[in-house]
């Protein structure tokens, strides 16, 4: 390969590759040290060009991609809240679509798989939260539906897809356990321990088809 003459400054660090290869999406840091614009960096263009700027000075943002890599995901989020917003990874040219909007108290977060959208949220009053799925083409809050429902005293504490399994950290009587669920067939196993306390927890992967 060969390096290039593009430099970009003041960045806040996050950053999710175009999947063309013809760029980059980013973010920047205001006075405040605060994360608040996405750029899009097209190599051997000039001029970045401004996706989106989080005006309001409680929010700030983060960009990724979700592990099947067809999305990124511009996450806005303040003290218990937040949104997020769709781009397809694959237009250098998308466009930033919301997902639900923003309530007090109100969390998700959107992972897509084999065309279906999995939702890890707290709506409905789903205090330890829950997963939703949306089989719509866009996963608007009107077309979620449960997957794994709400049970109070077990917390869901995150979500992770890959090509064959779903992946979720959990909290019941005070012990942590990770759940896999394969994602053809339903079946569930937890990850055992032998000892009677522990902590447990698992760290995502770049990899999305693995085992």
């Amino acid at each position: 390969g060969l390096w290039l003459a593009d430099q970009i400054e003041n960045t806040s660090g996050d950053f999710s590759w175009i999947e063309t290869n013809g760029g980059l999406l980013y973010t920047t840091l205001d006075a405040s040290h605060r994360s608040s614009k996405l750029w899009r960096h097209i190599f051997g263009r000039s001029q970045d060009e401004l996706v989106y700027e989080e005006t309001d000075g409680a929010w700030q943002i983060g960009i990724g991609k979700c592990c099947s890599r067809k999305y990124h995901i511009l996450s806005r989020g303040t003290s218990g809240a937040n949104t997020q917003f769709l781009m397809d990874a694959h237009n250098e040219a998308a466009q930033p679509r919301l997902v639900a909007d923003a309530e007090e108290d109100f969390q998700y977060d959107v992972g897509e798989h084999e065309g279906k959208f999995y939702i890890w949220t707290n709506a409905d009053g789903a205090t330890d939260f829950k997963i939703c799925v949306s089989t719509s083409p866009f996963p608007t809050r009107d077309t979620w539906r449960d997957f794994i429902p709400h049970k109070p005293g077990r917390m869901i504490g995150g979500m992770d897809l890959f090509s064959g399994h779903m992946v979720l950290d959990l909290s019941e009587k005070a012990l942590p356990s990770i759940l896999v669920r394969d994602m053809a067939t339903g079946e569930e196993h937890t990850i055992d321990q032998t000892e009677p306390a522990f902590a447990l927890g698992h760290a995502g992967s770049r990899e999305y088809d693995t085992d």
